[in-house]
């Protein structure tokens, strides 16, 4: 099934964490590990994390997210969203992996017809922010709405990432092969970007869920 899919997407707001789980015991020693990186989007990721502890380990989730390592979880969230703490989780099946990178080279490819240049360019890594801040504009207003808020912009940004780090790629393989949940972390800050001025700030994080955490997981009482 498509992450674009309204049953692949959770939207949740509002969470509280009391008790650090291991999504976000992960953005935060991940967080530690690349302080000098996040251009300020800590508090992003730090959300991030306790929206994965809260969704993951709810029953209904184990019916949207397979989480068995044959697929990556990305999560996402926008400075712009944090005052009502919005995330959304979604899953991309190892199966999707192809059509969403032949996707993202489509894009890239009308882009260099367009502008002339490649991928490198600073005017294609303009056209990249702005499929970000177009789709983080268009899911803010699909999550008060209640409607699915994934979309082909939002296929490019993840895919962009994927394509642009081998580093990320392999670390992603390397938890799955180690028996973890592979998620990627993605915090943006759109929060300045006009028509005009299409930048934002776009950082990511390799992080390893362990499948335990998962509702049905295997945990102390519950073998």
């Amino acid at each position: 099934m498509s992450a674009s899919n309204a049953g692949q997407f959770r939207a949740s707001k509002s969470v509280t964490a009391s008790v650090v789980g291991p999504g976000l015991s992960a953005v935060r020693a991940a967080c530690a590990l690349n302080s000098e990186q996040l251009a300020g989007l800590a508090p992003v990721f730090e959300l991030i994390g306790k929206h994965l502890d809260a969704t993951m380990s709810r029953p209904a989730t184990d019916e949207r997210f397979r989480a068995t390592g044959r697929g990556i979880l990305v999560a996402v969230s926008d400075v712009r969203w944090q005052r009502r703490e919005f995330v959304l989780i979604t899953e991309f099946g190892v199966d999707e992996l192809g059509s969403l990178i032949k996707k993202a080279n489509e894009f890239y490819d009308s882009c260099e017809t367009t502008l002339g240049m490649r991928f490198e360019t600073t005017e294609l890594s303009e056209a990249v922010c702005a499929c970000w801040i177009q789709w983080s504009r268009h899911a803010y207003k699909s999550f008060r709405r209640r409607i699915p808020a994934w979309d082909d912009s939002a296929d490019i940004g993840v895919a962009s990432l994927l394509l642009a780090a081998p580093d990320l790629r392999q670390e992603l393989v390397r938890i799955a092969v180690s028996g973890g949940v592979p998620v990627l972390a993605v915090a943006l800050n759109s929060a300045h970007a006009t028509a005009s001025h299409l930048k934002c700030n776009i950082r990511y994080l390799a992080l390893s869920l362990p499948a335990w955490a998962r509702a049905s997981g295997v945990v102390a009482g519950r073998a």
